[in-house]
């Protein structure tokens, strides 16, 4: 039971732990020789905790154990079976069960709806390394250099004028599932969505040793799979394009939000600059500062020379990225 409220993932643990009991209760029946009213209700209780803690599937695989560690210790001892045994004891053996089992499934939920929760607005990762370490060591407010990227659609405010609705739902729900899942693959987190825009960051709240790269990599792979999602959209929906902005800088990061609705995100300049670039980034377009490219060895990138960014005194080195010679750049979602 500690096992599974301490696990990095509860449900895993569980499965795990699930499996040992059913071991362990073959081997307590075995003990009992096979009384009928004691094995009854281990059996019972093996089937309710397995379907509780992971549905059908993980009660036939703990059956299954059972089964099998009951005809080996019987083949191995050749125990006798009892089929009867005292009320006195029938009854202590459920209270035991009883007292064992039912702590288990509640560290098992406990831990469980926390990672449930968590996965509202980290990634599954992250999520799992929160729920070990502790929301507020994890989660509380604190000034690191994060990567910031904001995605946004071109030409979406004018199409979605005249798009049925339904359709630009499951439009919006193919690219907001795009970037996510990209942005998550490589070690990034989603923090909101705004209508056609998205905003991911680096390095926090789990430390990276390469951010830059890590967004580059995400930037670029999302530009790829875009060109490939828009192609299976209406023939009047091929027109829109992607336009992405990339910065780095010092943010304050942690979790905001009020009553239920909480999410994890990143505060700042940095994240404002990002936003400026990616409004001026046209179609295909991954623009980022000249110095957050400093960092990466092998980028393929057209210099823009000094753009004007609203915001900003002076204007700044700009750069459109059109690839890594890292491999895992070149390789789409």
């Amino acid at each position: 039971m500690l096992h599974t409220a301490r696990a990095k993932d509860a449900r895993r643990a569980g499965f795990r732990n699930m499996l040992v009991d059913a071991l362990g209760f073959a081997l307590f029946s075995a003990a009992l020789s096979f009384s009928v009213i004691p094995t009854t209700t281990l059996i019972f209780f093996l089937v309710f905790s397995s379907v509780a803690l992971g549905g059908y599937r993980l009660a036939l695989r703990g059956l299954l154990v059972y089964a099998v560690t009951v005809a080996l210790t019987v083949a191995v001892l050749r125990p006798g079976v009892q089929p009867q045994v005292s009320a006195l004891a029938a009854w202590f053996c459920i209270v035991c069960i009883v007292i064992y089992t039912l702590p288990g499934i509640a560290l098992f939920y406990r831990g469980n709806r926390r990672l449930i929760e968590l996965r509202q607005f980290l990634p599954r990762a992250v999520a799992s390394v929160v729920m070990n370490q502790g929301r507020v060591n994890v989660l509380s407010p604190r000034k690191l250099e994060v990567t910031v990227c904001c995605f946004d659609l071109r030409g979406f405010t004018s199409y979605s004028e005249s798009a049925e609705a339904t359709a630009l739902m499951a439009m919006l729900a193919d690219y907001y599932r795009l970037v996510g899942e990209t942005v998550e693959a490589h070690a990034g987190t989603v923090e909101r969505f705004a209508g056609d825009g998205m905003v991911a960051f680096f390095n926090a709240p789990i430390a990276l040793d390469a951010p830059e790269l890590h967004a580059l990599r995400a930037c670029l792979d999302v530009q790829k799979g875009f060109k490939r999602l828009r192609d299976q959209w209406p023939s009047e929906a091929q027109a829109l394009g992607l336009g992405v902005g990339m910065a780095t800088g010092i943010a304050s990061a942690g979790a905001v939000g009020y009553g239920e609705h909480w999410q994890y995100a990143a505060i700042g300049p940095v994240t404002n600059l990002s936003a400026r670039l990616c409004s001026q980034a046209a179609d295909g377009e991954v623009l980022v500062p000249a110095p957050c490219l400093a960092s990466v060895d092998g980028v393929e990138s057209q210099a823009l020379g000094r753009k004007p960014v609203r915001g900003l005194v002076q204007p700044i080195d700009v750069h459109n990225v059109l690839g890594l010679a890292d491999s895992h750049a070149s390789e789409g979602t």
